[in-house]
């Protein structure tokens, strides 16, 4: 056999040779691929499955198919070994997998950083999920929507509001349509009592429904209410009552509350003793019938109602105002001076909170901030809210 015979066997051969690899390549990376698409459904799953069973399946299912994953390549290795410290907790497995470091973790995609970041929030590792969201929202990619919804209920759940309001504008810039940046908007506002931005951005919100949503009606209602806008409050409390009457019982303080700005006072009297009769805690309700009762001579039973507001809500301090002044006009002074100066003391911290809560805002890394709001709900007897406190100073210390 010739010379040039024989080197053109053995080049095709090398062709052949090279096309088997090729394609034993391809192969394997479609099989990677599909591993992976696998385990991020798995994690989705995880998220939309309401029964802790079905969770710790779920969960199981992704760690097992992400664990193999962790020997492959990057990306695929660094978002394998995140997902499975991700679930790891929620499938009651040890995370046997070291957390790549952070060269590695940029090169994760957006949307898998963002289901990442929210496994972590929602089992309570909320400062590792924070620096994937920041890495999110460094990105301007086709997830900026989502990126930026879920920073929003992160960075709300840490008490940095003003970055929510920002993250909020900069959705409604990219579709005007939408109705849940302004639903956050109002959550903002109402958290800080900032009741005319509060209405506005909730009738933004309205605005946006295609259908009438009852609740954001109710939400209208009591906003119109605390802005003094109490034609606007009858006018919609109308038209929910036509639309929805079986809804009007659970929003009784907002009905009795257009009743007495009525004159009703037997009516509203009446909406709130029935509505306490199923939910006796509810200290909103009990203040405004511990209210009514002083209006209408019931000394005694207003103070016993509004001691009883005390006992489920410290913090009322309209309650401690209201018993204060009945106490006056039995001409008990020491006990009317007892409960308003606990009045101007709880108002006196509530606008210190209020100044805090603001800065806290504006300064998501200041621990002393939020180490000060937590002590001051701590003394106001409001412990979920000390411990948000202490937890978001926790997290800005890099705990």
């Amino acid at each position: 056999m010739s010379y040039p015979r024989i080197l053109l066997i053995a080049v095709a051969a090398g062709i052949v040779a090279g096309c088997a690899y090729l394609g034993v390549s391809w192969y394997c990376r479609e099989q990677v691929q599909q591993q992976m698409e696998l385990a991020r459904s798995e994690l989705r799953a995880v998220h939309a499955t309401a029964t802790p069973d079905r969770r710790r399946a779920h969960a199981r299912a992704c760690f097992g198919i992400s664990r193999p994953l962790v020997d492959e390549e990057d990306p695929v290795s660094a978002t394998a070994a995140l997902f499975a410290v991700a679930v790891a907790p929620i499938a009651e497995l040890a995370a046997d997998v070291s957390v790549p470091d952070v060269k590695r973790v940029t090169r994760i995609p957006t949307d898998d950083l963002l289901l990442i970041a929210r496994t972590l929030f929602d089992t309570g590792r909320v400062a590792p999920a924070d620096q994937l969201l920041d890495l999110a929202l460094s990105r301007q990619d086709r997830f900026r929507q989502d990126t930026l919804v879920l920073a929003s209920a992160i960075r709300m759940d840490l008490g940095r509001d003003a970055e929510v309001l920002l993250y909020c504008d900069e959705l409604v810039a990219l579709d005007s349509s939408a109705a849940s940046p302004y639903r956050m908007q109002a959550a903002v506002h109402r958290l800080h009592g900032r009741w005319d931005h509060y209405v506005q951005a909730i009738e933004n919100a309205f605005a946006r429904t295609s259908q009438r949503d009852p609740v954001l009606q109710v939400e209208l209602i009591d906003g119109y209410i605390r802005i003094g806008r109490f034609d606007d409050a009858q006018r919609e409390f109308g038209k929910l009552q036509a639309a929805h009457p079986e809804l009007i019982p659970a929003a009784p303080t907002v009905h009795a509350r257009l009743l007495i700005q009525k004159g009703d006072l037997a009516g509203a009297n009446q909406v709130l003793t029935e509505y306490l009769r199923s939910d006796p805690t509810d200290s909103e309700a009990l203040v405004l019938k511990g209210q009514l009762l002083v209006d209408t001579g019931d000394f005694q039973a207003a103070i016993e109602t509004l001691q009883t507001a005390l006992k489920h809500d410290p913090s009322a301090h309209d309650a401690h105002f209201q018993i204060g002044q009945t106490y006056a006009r039995l001409g008990q002074k020491d006990l009317a001076n007892h409960h308003l100066v606990l009045h101007r003391k709880l108002l006196d911290s509530k606008v210190r909170l209020y100044a805090l809560e603001q800065q806290a805002g504006y300064d998501p890394r200041n621990v002393d901030v939020r180490r000060e709001l937590a002590k001051l709900y701590s003394e106001i007897q409001l412990p979920e809210l000390a411990a948000f406190w202490e937890r978001a100073a926790d997290i800005a210390e890099g705990k």
